[in-house]
């Protein structure tokens, strides 16, 4: 059978299935014993593999100090340049003089300086930390790992 949707979910590689296609019309019947009683499928997924805590996160943040502090600027340049927009907006508006038209420019350009700097930051510094982030949240525990979550948890 050939694919529907590319952009179908259960087609992507980053989403985790949604459900099962049918494979044809008699997968799709309940099926029955032979006493007509709805029979208990043994193949399903188990509670414990499907809960929330062994699923992926879409977005980790790290917690470092350095990421922090990184996104204290990223947000102060964003901020900053919207004061900034709107300040030269304000120039031009209410003052009409020429000085104030050429300092509006200068300001406009201060504004747009902020916030390509504010992308530039989140690119090629805060974007590395965060996938660095995902793939450490990611990681599948090794043996080592999970014999000393067992035995911290109690089991």
């Amino acid at each position: 059978m050939a694919r529907r949707s590319a952009s179908n979910p259960r087609y992507q590689k980053d989403h985790e299935p949604a459900g099962q296609t049918r494979k044809s019309a008699a997968a799709a019947k309940p099926s029955r014993s032979s006493s007509g009683t709805p029979a208990k499928k043994s193949g399903g997924k188990s509670a414990k593999s499907s809960s929330a805590a062994n699923r992926r996160p879409l977005m980790v943040n790290p917690t470092t100090p350095e990421f922090k502090r990184l996104r204290s600027i990223w947000w102060g340049l964003l901020v900053g340049g919207l004061v900034l927009t709107t300040v030269s907006w304000a120039m031009r508006e209410y003052l009409d003089t020429g000085w104030a038209i050429n300092a509006s420019n200068v300001v406009l350009g201060l504004a747009y300086a902020a916030i390509f700097y504010a992308l530039f930051l989140d690119w090629t510094k805060m974007r590395p930390m965060r996938q660095a982030a995902y793939k450490d949240a990611n990681a599948k525990p090794t043996k080592s790992e999970k014999t000393t979550e067992k035995s911290t948890t109690g089991e």
